[in-house]
C-alpha cells in the first residue's frame, strides 16, 4: 500500500510539472502571436503609405505628361514648371553619388577586421587612409 501512494504521489507530481510545462508554452505562443499581430498591423500601416505615395507619384506623372503633351507645340521645347519639392545642389549629389558603401570602400581591406572593430581612420574617409593596415 505505501508503494501505491508513493506510485499516486509521482504520478501527481508528473501531472502538475506537465500543467506547468503547457502554461509556459501557453505564455510563448501568446508572446509570439502578439509580436506577430504588432508586426502585421506596422506592415499594413507601411502599406498604406507607400500605397499613398505611389498613387501620389502616378498623378505626378499623369500630370506631367499632360503638361508635356499641351505644351509641345514647337519652338525649344515645353518649359516645365518648378518641382513641387526642393532638389538638392549639384554638390551633394556628386558627394552621395561618390559616397563609399562599406568600409572596405574606405580602407580597401576585405575580411582582414570586422565591422565592429573596423579602425576609426577606416571609416572616416578614404583621404585619411594610411599606408598599411596594424
Amino acid at each position: 500500500m505505501l508503494s501505491n501512494r508513493e506510485s499516486a504521489r509521482r504520478s501527481r507530481r508528473r501531472k502538475q510539472e506537465h500543467l506547468q510545462s503547457l502554461e509556459v508554452q501557453l505564455q510563448d505562443a501568446q508572446l509570439a502571436c502578439d509580436a506577430a499581430v504588432s508586426k502585421a498591423d506596422s506592415l499594413t500601416k507601411l502599406l498604406h503609405i507607400e500605397r499613398v505615395k505611389n498613387e501620389t507619384l502616378l498623378a505626378e506623372v499623369q500630370s506631367l505628361r499632360a503638361f508635356i503633351v499641351d505644351n509641345s507645340g514647337g519652338g525649344m521645347g515645353p518649359s516645365l514648371p518648378p518641382p513641387p519639392f526642393p532638389l538638392p545642389a549639384t554638390s551633394q549629389l556628386n558627394v552621395e553619388r561618390d559616397a563609399p558603401t562599406s568600409t572596405e570602400d574606405f580602407c580597401g581591406v576585405s575580411g582582414a577586421h570586422g565591422e565592429s572593430d573596423h579602425p576609426d581612420y577606416c571609416r572616416t574617409s578614404k583621404r585619411q587612409k594610411p599606408s598599411s593596415h596594424e
